[in-house]
């Protein structure tokens, strides 16, 4: 894990941003609280050694900066080495409210069918624009969502984060990458796709499948293929069976059955092809209307403003 030692704390990067108290680290490098000098507002900053034998933290930046400013995409303010020798780099970003797993902690476990329709419609509409910038996400999970600070108008509102594991479809001359097999897998095992286990290049198709996944068990609690035993491979071998044979009537149980379509949908859709995401983006909206509710209103939502569960939903 890269952590920095502890003369790196308290350090101002930029000449404005002074990093603070270590929050989480892994393979990606460290998270930490900051604060903004000039501001004084709070900050999110990333920081991955120089010496790290997969440095993503660059890709990452890179991949913000194609994406540019957009309403569910955290602002970048700074990225540059940092430390002595410079021998770190830096990511400062706003500082976001809890992940969509820690939320569904703290709601009981799973959301009710209003909350998960609301997030389809936001994550589509996320995933619509990442795509339309040439870029597949391939780590779909529900750490990887954040929602806005509490108590401001951002509360509700679902950001994508950690993008250095991403990869562009579109290549320099505008043509989109060709289909391969052999490849490794890449992302959650829980939330991948049937092409992701069988080592097919990955397209479009294959983050909405991941993102159907993600929101059954967002919704559920659960997956059919969880508790699966065995090595990696041989659970991975256990799950891209149930996830081949399953039907999207069974995965989708309980689930209003624009799910079971879209989980139709997205398994037919070919490997280059552009998905239809306004389409599913209305007939989600519809099913909430019909259910006397408004993607624009926040309200039924499980969590309030202070990301506390409303218990009187259930």
């Amino acid at each position: 894990m890269d952590r920095p030692s502890e003369e790196l704390l308290g350090e101002k990067v930029g000449g404005r941003f002074v990093i603070g108290e270590f929050v989480a680290g892994g393979s990606f490098g460290s998270f930490h609280f900051g604060t903004d000098c000039q501001t004084q507002t709070k900050v999110a900053i990333k920081l991955e050694s120089k010496e790290s034998l997969q440095p993503q933290l660059h890709i990452e930046y890179m991949n913000y900066s194609i994406l540019g400013r957009a309403q569910f995409i955290p602002i970048v303010h700074y990225f540059a080495p940092c430390g002595r020798n410079e021998s770190w780099n830096a990511l400062v970003m706003d500082l976001l409210g809890p992940s969509l797993s820690h939320i569904r902690e703290k709601c009981g476990g799973t959301f009710t069918v209003q909350t998960t329709i609301n997030l389809m419609i936001q994550l589509l509409n996320i995933f619509e624009f990442v795509h339309l910038h040439g870029i597949l996400y391939r780590d779909i999970k529900p750490e990887n969502f954040l929602l806005g600070m509490s108590n401001n108008n951002y509360w509700s509102r679902v950001h994508l984060i950690d993008l250095g594991f991403c990869k562009r479809f579109i290549d320099s001359h505008n043509r989109h990458i060709p289909y391969v097999e052999g490849k490794l897998m890449a992302g959650t095992q829980r939330y991948v796709s049937v092409n992701n286990h069988l080592g097919r290049e990955l397209g479009r198709r294959d983050d909405l499948e991941a993102l159907l996944y993600m929101i059954i068990f967002l919704h559920k609690g659960q997956t059919p293929w969880q508790g699966l035993q065995g090595t990696v491979l041989e659970k991975s071998r256990q799950m891209v069976k149930i996830k081949l044979e399953i039907t999207p009537q069974d995965l989708c149980s309980s689930m209003p059955p624009e799910f079971a379509s879209f989980a139709k949908y997205v398994r037919r859709l070919q490997f280059a092809e552009m998905p239809r995401y306004r389409e599913w983006w209305n007939r989600f909206r519809l099913r909430l209307g019909s259910m006397g509710f408004s993607s624009y209103e926040d309200h039924y939502l499980d969590w309030d403003r202070s990301h506390n569960s409303r218990n009187n939903l259930r």
